[in-house]
């Protein structure tokens, strides 16, 4: 499944929801392929204060009126590996993402 960017840029600020409705974090920005350059992933910010970054598969996120819901647990999202980069996920990285979910 394809998004498109210009369907999820206003997606940034809102609360992410988990598959049971409790609050995982910030949707925070869209990340792309390495390989391909499309979108591929969505940054959630997590923690207390919103440090830290996770990344869920884009394909897999949707707004549900204000709110954007994920199909993982609060706990499968906390534990997600957290990524270094700006704007991407590095193939090195995708399979152990890939893997965690």
């Amino acid at each position: 499944m394809s998004i498109e960017i210009d369907e999820v840029l206003d997606w940034r600020g809102r609360a992410v929801v988990d598959c049971n409705g409790q609050k995982v974090g910030t949707f925070d920005e869209i990340y792309l392929d390495e390989g391909t350059n499309e979108p591929a992933w969505a940054a959630v910010k997590t923690g207390a204060f919103r440090l830290r970054r996770r990344v869920v598969p884009i394909a897999a996120v949707h707004a549900d009126g204000n709110e954007i819901r994920v199909p993982f647990t609060k706990g499968q999202v906390k534990a997600a590996p957290t990524i270094d980069s700006e704007g991407w996920v590095a193939e090195r990285d995708q399979a152990a993402i890939f893997r965690h979910y």
